[in-house]
């Protein structure tokens, strides 16, 4: 999915999966957000979404799941924070 990360976003967004795989925890699980995500042509768009952890069968950390929400309309102003300049920077 790197594809979907804004350039700009590209250090944070793989320093903050990797915590989350060696923690076990999200920075912002079970927060509904904005993930800024490259569309067609390098623009960038927000959109709504959760992101959730996810385990195997022993609880090891494997992966991030994030689930997109059809509730808000792109480009919105849905009252959200921004992951990146809202929750991750305090």
């Amino acid at each position: 999915m790197e594809f979907l990360v804004a350039d700009a976003y590209h250090e944070r967004h793989w320093a903050g999966f990797n915590k989350a795989i060696e923690s076990g925890e999200v920075a912002f699980d079970p927060l509904l957000v904005n993930l800024p995500i490259k569309g067609k042509g390098g623009i960038i768009s927000r959109f709504p979404a959760r992101q959730t952890l996810l385990r195997d069968a022993f609880g090891v950390s494997i992966g991030v799941i994030t689930v997109f929400s059809a509730a808000c309309k792109v480009g919105d102003d849905n009252g959200l924070p921004s992951v990146f300049e809202d929750v991750l920077t305090g």
